[in-house]
């Protein structure tokens, strides 16, 4: 059992910032902000309620939105043709 900090209401803005701007963050949807934040050692009782409200006014997750699955790349199989032809890369972006 980890011993999770308090943390004081003027706190919660920039630990949810950090946890969902900043270089540790992603902008992961709320419940994944919220599930990121309690993995490290800081709780308050309404940590999911105020994920969800951090992400629903986040400008980049409202600009970007969710993608489309026409947008969503599609997975190839790799078939091998050698028996020790084994390696591959595939380029995203």
């Amino acid at each position: 059992m980890h011993i999770k900090r308090c943390i004081r209401e003027d706190e919660i803005f920039d630990i949810l910032k950090a946890f969902h701007d900043r270089l540790c963050g992603g902008h992961f949807e709320n419940c994944r902000t919220g599930h990121k934040v309690l993995q490290t050692c800081y709780y308050w009782l309404t940590i999911f309620k105020d994920a969800k409200k951090f992400v629903q006014v986040c400008d980049g997750c409202q600009r970007a939105g969710r993608p489309r699955q026409s947008e969503e790349m599609h997975l190839n199989p790799q078939s091998v043709i050698e028996p020790f032809e084994c390696g591959a890369l595939d380029f995203v972006g």
